[in-house]
């Protein structure tokens, strides 16, 4: 996917039995305004750009991925760039 000239990475996405339920991509990594749309980061990539946001994934996926099923315990698979997790 691509937003304008760019590639668009999800850096996280989390899963219920029927369909995607939250993700990280571009439109958060990319912001350029203070506005967060509940992203599953928390607001932690929100406009860091690729490569930071990248790391801070890697880094802290675990924990938003906890957070999240807490909240959801329908959640039942992530994907985290670049593996697959199912629980």
């Amino acid at each position: 996917m691509t937003t304008g000239d760019r590639i668009m990475i999800t850096l996280m996405a989390l899963y219920d039995a029927d369909s995607c339920v939250g993700q990280c991509n571009a439109e958060c990594y990319d912001a350029a305004g203070a506005e967060c749309g509940g992203c599953i980061c928390g607001g932690m990539n929100h406009g860091a750009g690729l490569s930071r946001a990248v790391r801070n994934t890697l880094k802290r996926w675990g924990g938003w991925l906890d957070r999240a099923t807490e909240a959801n315990p329908a959640i039942v698979a992530a994907d985290i760039f670049p593996e697959s997790v199912t629980r």
